[in-house]
């Protein structure tokens, strides 16, 4: 028995009773019992390196010792006589096989949430753990509680039916067992057995050590860090092998080196941070693989650190961070399986098609189903697709279309015939072999996959053996459903962790335990936060620690956790022979929560805060990337070496300037190579509408209208009607009525156009949910059928006879006062003709009509707001050859009672202001000025939207510093209009 601290401490001991094994024959067998793999190859390393001396005095090394953890032992030991026996050692998914063949027989307690996955993978657990306890230790568990009396139950069970054909872990340990006990040469060949570093091991674990003793040497070699709590787990095992701990004899030596703190904002500075400190201690010489980044709690830190240590180059290894599931195969094999799950949900088909190189794909397929309206189901995909191909032209662009759509719906066809689990065999070999043949077909052969980066194609072929091991549960479990299948290959393919590089090579990067048994210069403890490093104790949903106590030991408290973790901590900061780091996060923006120091940092230790990511940019000695580094430059004021930082800076300073610039929304200086063409060009039509987005917001027009950004408008968003769509539809029913001479009388016509337009609405895949649609139907109906009473009294009143329905216009030439001439497109909702003689032009509305109160004749286009009135009535004198007759026109809001109307006539007054309005609307874009800042609401001025004002800030000091830097000359004509106090 050997006791000795943590780090090199450890190593030399190790070192010591080698070299006395070996003393009189260099060539002696030792075996050393290490607790992880990552402990064997660290020790071999450092023994083999020479640092510690030689291991024998001839010299040679580490040769004839061999580093095996104890469950490797067992089965060098133990595995070919369980082999003999044609049992095969079992995994995961065939101990949930047996389980659920278990429940589905007599689930117990469980009998309400025996299908639940949740429950299959606790038990599952549950399982793994008493496979170590003894009989009567299971008859103890068992009296605890009805659940727990269960729980043993099925382990039994399961243990029961698996006997036969498959050996656990604990069998592999018997089996050991057994042969050690009767005098193997196997053993013999072991040589001087060193049990190094040994934290817990399970009952049957111990039993084999201590048979070991029987026949050869055994030397424990523990390691302390004293810490009485931290080390009991530790003392308790070495009592089990017949060993003593003399804890009072034990004086751990001061740590060498210094310990200190990083107080940082969130685990994603506390990421920057650490990259900074490995940068700066590269440049004082460290060498990578002499440093280690350790954490508690892989969630978010394992994937944080990767991406940061990738950012900055820096080669490390350590911690998984994808898995299987996570690589193009298992992503696509999982989303194939999910496909019918989901009805052909859209979304799902197009993230199979965006997340791998499906065989035959088209891009252009997300927006043709888009524009399709397809959300999902297969008749939804035919019926939609077939009307969207018929709504194309006969233009070659329609043909190309056309049969892009055919294609698509050709694919969903044969890809639905292909992942129907119904059409598949019942068995796990079937089922296995009908995902290679969906591989295949849709993903390609192996051939395919020679193009595929290293990771995706050794990604690929483990995939393929984890199809070949659910080829073989057919013994276990016979008829599978498809969710299970499905649910198992999950299960497969999530605990496939990929290792990030390999061990020694670059910074080590993972949990506390794996600088267990490593020498390092440096170490570096991220998530040094109460709740997080120690972690909460969740109590087990089965077994909870109560019951577990009961054993005595024998089987782990979830509880204990919070110990181990501390014991890997104090070795971990053993394992440093210059410095240590600690960070401590004060929150986390994901969870929106704040955090304070962990108990285990002490509370005498200097401490660094770094405020924010700025501060740390600016208190860093190096920068750890070639973005900080530009960063840095622009805070020390200097120029940086990148063009987007560059931009950047450029951006924030023109911003703070007193100048009218590019980024405020002058744009002057690039009208020739954004093609800005001004409206009053021969070669631009322009529309009302077109205008009035300018006078709203000259940001949107310019996204909108000069660099043609729209807003993507996804089918699966449609919860309602949208209110556009609900104007189409209310104008396409009011056109179709109104053009066939409808009156009141014709109040079934009216229904029987309206059933039609809703129809073609539903096919388009625009009504939305069926319960709100079903709704807005009936609110429609309504206005319309009092619309149609209010058009009849109007009609009535006036004398009014319908001349035009849907009066469209292309080019209507409208010339202004300073001989410029605006060509105009649009279509007028209806021209009637009044008893007296007058035109009446009549645009119908379906919204309210709250934004269009106080339109007049003194205010005839609500200071640019509401061009059309005026538009369409000169639209109506051209069509009807009537340049002097009076033009009456208004909006007809449909609802609200159906008759309320907003409008004037269009005389020469209401000329003047639209010609006044619409010259400074044109001077503003072709000044090529569109401001980025909001602008107040009022009479004569136009107002911002969320374009322009994101934070909502409105009016005040935004306002006053845009009327500032909009003193600009270019910006005057446009200007003096909106700013006055008329």
């Amino acid at each position: 028995m050997v006791t000795t601290a943590y780090g090199r401490a450890a190593a030399v001991a190790l070192h010591a009773e080698i070299a006395r094994v070996k003393r009189d024959d260099p060539l002696a067998p030792v075996t050393v019992i290490v607790p992880t793999n990552s402990v064997a190859v660290a020790a071999r390393r450092l023994l083999a390196s020479g640092e510690l001396g030689p291991c024998s005095p001839a010299g040679l090394g580490i040769v004839g010792a061999q580093f095996l953890t104890v469950l490797r032992l067992a089965e060098l030991l133990g595995s070919a006589r369980l082999a003999a026996t044609g049992r095969r050692p079992v995994s995961t998914p065939v101990v949930a096989a047996a389980v659920r063949a278990v429940l589905a027989q007599n689930p117990g307690v469980f009998r309400p949430v025996a299908e639940h996955p949740a429950t299959e993978e606790a038990i599952v657990a549950a399982h793994r753990e008493l496979s170590d306890i003894a009989d009567a230790g299971l008859q103890v568990l068992a009296r605890q509680s009805p659940r727990a009396r269960d729980v043993v139950r099925i382990h039994r069970a399961v243990t029961e039916r698996l006997a036969a054909d498959w050996y656990s872990e604990h069998d592999l340990m018997v089996s050991a067992i057994d042969v050690v006990g009767v005098g193997s040469p196997l053993a013999d060949q072991l040589g001087t057995v060193v049990v190094y570093l040994p934290q817990r091991l399970t009952g049957p674990a111990t039993r084999l050590v201590r048979g070991l003793a029987e026949r050869v040497d055994v030397i424990v070699v523990a390691g302390l860090t004293g810490d009485a709590r931290a080390d009991e787990p530790v003392v308790i095992t070495v009592a089990a092998l017949d060993a003593k701990v003399d804890e009072a004899a034990f004086a751990p030596a001061p740590m060498p080196g210094t310990t200190r703190a990083i107080s940082v904002s969130d685990p994603d500075d506390e990421a920057r941070a650490v990259v900074r400190e490995l940068v700066d201690a590269m440049r004082a010489g460290v060498p990578l693989e002499r440093m280690a980044v350790l954490f508690a709690a892989s969630e978010p830190y394992a994937r944080v650190l990767h991406e940061h240590l990738e950012l900055a180059g820096i080669v490390h290894n350590g911690a998984a961070v994808r898995t299987l599931r996570e690589s193009v195969l298992g992503q696509a094999l999982t989303r194939l399986l999910a496909l019918a799950d989901g009805g052909f949900r859209r979304d799902d088909l197009l993230g199979l098609l965006a997340g791998a190189p499906v065989v035959d794909a088209d891009d252009a397929w997300e927006r043709i189903s888009r524009g399709a309206g397809v959300v999902g189901g297969l008749p939804q995909w035919r019926a939609r697709l077939a009307d969207y191909a018929a709504s194309l032209g006969t233009e070659a662009w329609d043909e190309r279309e056309r049969a892009r759509v055919e294609r698509l719906r050709a694919f969903v066809d044969a890809l639905a015939t292909d992942v129907d689990p119904a059409s598949v065999g019942e068995s796990w070999s079937a089922k296995a072999a009908w995902c290679r043949r969906l591989v295949r077909r849709w993903l390609g052969d192996e051939r395919r996959r020679e193009s595929w980066p290293a990771f995706e194609q050794e990604a690929a072929r483990r995939v393929d053996a984890a199809l070949d091991r659910l080829a073989g549960l057919d013994t276990v479990e016979a008829a599978p459903s498809p969710a299970v299948f499905r649910r198992t290959l999950d299960l497969e393919l999530t605990n496939a962790y990929e290792r990030v590089g390999r061990l020694g090579e670059g910074v080590l990067v993972g949990p506390v335990a794996f600088a267990l048994g490593v020498e390092l210069d440096r170490v570096f403890v991220c998530g040094l936060a109460e709740g997080t490093f120690p972690a909460v104790p969740r109590d087990d949903p089965l077994l909870s620690d109560g019951e577990r106590a009961a054993l005595s030991g024998e089987l782990r408290l979830r509880a204990d956790r919070i110990t181990d973790d501390h014991r890997a901590l104090l070795a971990a900061l053993a394992a440093a022979t210059g410095e240590r780091v600690l960070c401590v996060p004060r929150g986390d923006l994901r969870r929106s929560t704040e955090h304070v120091p962990s108990r285990y940092v002490p509370s005498d230790v200097d401490t660094f805060e770094v405020a924010s990511f700025a501060h740390g940019l600016a208190s860093v000695a190096f920068p750890a990337t070639a973005h900080e580094y530009d960063v840095r430059s622009v805070l020390a004021g200097a120029p940086p070496g990148t063009r987007a930082v560059q931009r950047a800076a450029d951006l924030v300073d023109a911003r703070r300037s007193r100048e009218f610039t590019r980024f405020d929304g002058n744009l002057s200086h690039l009208r020739d190579r954004l093609a800005v063409v001004g409206p009053a060009s021969e070669r631009v039509v322009v529309s009302a509408t077109r205008l009035e987005t300018f006078v709203a917001c000259p940001h949107a027009y310019f996204v909108k209208h000069l660099l043609h950004v729209y807003p993507v408008e996804r089918p699966e968003d449609v919860i309602q009607l949208s209110p556009l769509d609900r104007g189409s539809l209310v104008h396409a029913v009011l056109d179709r009525f109104v053009r066939g001479g409808g009156r009141a009388a014709d109040r079934t016509d009216l229904r029987t156009i309206f059933d039609e337009e809703c129809a073609r609405v539903e096919a388009r895949g625009l009504a939305g949910r069926r319960l709100l649609w079903n709704r807005d139907r009936r609110v429609l109906w309504a206005e319309l059928d009092a619309w149609l009473d209010a058009d009849t009294e109007y009609r009535t009143e006036r004398g009014a006879e319908t001349l035009a329905t849907e009066l469209a216009f292309d080019r209507l030439e409208v010339p202004l006062s300073d001989g410029r001439v605006l060509r105009f497109r649009g279509a007028a909702d209806r021209v009637d003709r009044a008893a007296d003689g007058r035109l009446v032009v009549i645009d119908y509305k379906n919204g309210k009509p709250d934004s269009y109160r106080g339109l007049g004749p003194d205010d005839p286009v609500l200071g640019g707001k509401r061009l059309q009135l005026p538009l369409y009535a000169y639209a109506a004198r051209a069509a009807f050859d009537a340049a002097d007759a009076p033009v009456e026109a208004q909006y007809w809001f449909v609802g609200r009672g159906g008759d309320e109307r907003i409008g004037y006539e269009v005389d020469a007054a209401v000329d003047d202001v639209f010609d006044q309005v619409v010259r400074a609307i044109v001077d503003g874009i072709d000044a090529g000025c569109f401001p980025s800042v909001p602008e107040p609401p009022g009479p004569r001025m136009w107002v911002g939207c969320h374009y322009c004002d994101p934070d909502g800030l409105g009016t005040g000091d935004r306002w006053r510093e845009w009327e500032r830097k909009a003193a600009a000359p270019a910006m005057e004509p446009f200007t003096s209009l909106f700013q006055s106090d008329e």
